[in-house]
């Protein structure tokens, strides 16, 4: 493409239709959830390394597998991943999808990710795709994976960043016109405390003692139609992590934008690919807390 030439526009997500740049998301089905998730398991896959000899590496959250299997695929023959969620029905399902030959290679395992029980140094790569949930406070995880990186590793995360949630806040301000003393209104309108921006990512990743810290962002457009009870990409991925976990602020939430929201709303989905290496020094003199 020629200097001159206009920017390629970003993938957009919509209700059941799907707009592919680059191929980027070709490989999905129409399930826009699905496609949703798995972007961000494209952005890690296009910020790994080159290997050329078979790796060891793990899985920060590996949900039912998807993420783990897409990398996996990825990696020289012969990598071994491990793979981590703390949800025991979602390790249940990956591991009943695997292959007897995927099993000599993938181990989905139960662990907190901020006590790994692994021996320092011992992966070259550590990664998470961070969907649907938050990393907050983010320095503890950050130190369990670069601790069990050898030096050099690679720690990446994919996470969506504040900015989204500002310009969702933005969109549906007109629609929430004369709701202004309604409590569930300054809770939409207020961007979200636990998630953060790409400076305070690096800066995580600089205070926790990796090296080559840098956010590389992407974005991809979602456009979500009324009413949004009923687009599960809202309601179960984008709402959870806006408004955390009080479950009767998002059914208050929903049923107050229902009333609301009379037409689709298009936002762009700011996402941070969160990059950092294990340093040659020890960890816990470099980290600071």
């Amino acid at each position: 493409m020629s200097p001159e030439s206009a920017a390629p526009e970003p993938p957009r997500i919509e209700g059941t239709v799907r707009v592919v740049r680059s191929g980027l998301l070709a490989d999905l089905s129409e399930d826009p959830v699905e496609r949703y998730q798995h972007h961000f398991v494209h952005i890690v896959e296009r910020n790994l390394d080159r290997y050329e000899q078979p790796i060891n590496a793990l899985d920060l959250s590996c949900g039912t597998g998807g993420s783990t299997l897409t990398i996996h695929r990825r990696l020289p023959k012969g990598s071994r991943i491990v793979a981590l969620s703390e949800d025991r029905a979602q390790l249940r399902v990956f591991h009943e999808q695997l292959s007897r030959e995927l099993r000599r290679v993938v181990f989905p395992r139960k662990h907190l990710r901020t006590r790994l029980p692994f021996a320092p140094g011992v992966f070259d790569l550590v990664w998470a795709a961070l969907a649907r949930e938050q990393l907050q406070p983010a320095r503890p995880v950050i130190r369990a994976a670069l601790r069990v990186l050898r030096p050099g590793g690679l720690l990446l995360i994919a996470a969506p960043l504040r900015a989204t949630f500002a310009e969702l806040a933005t969109a549906l301000g007109p629609s929430l016109k004369g709701h202004e003393h309604d409590p569930v209104f300054h809770a939409l309108i207020e961007q979200p405390p636990e998630l953060v921006d790409a400076d305070s990512w690096r800066e995580d990743m600089i205070k926790s003692g990796a090296v080559e810290a840098e956010v590389r962002r992407d974005t991809i457009e979602l456009t979500l139609s009324p009413p949004l009870s009923n687009q599960r990409l809202f309601a179960e991925q984008l709402l959870p992590l806006w408004l955390g976990k009080n479950t009767e602020l998002k059914e208050t939430a929903l049923k107050l934008l229902d009333v609301t929201v009379k037409n689709p709303i298009t936002v762009p989905m700011h996402v941070g690919c969160v990059r950092g290496r294990r340093g040659a020094s020890d960890l816990e003199a470099s980290s600071i807390a």
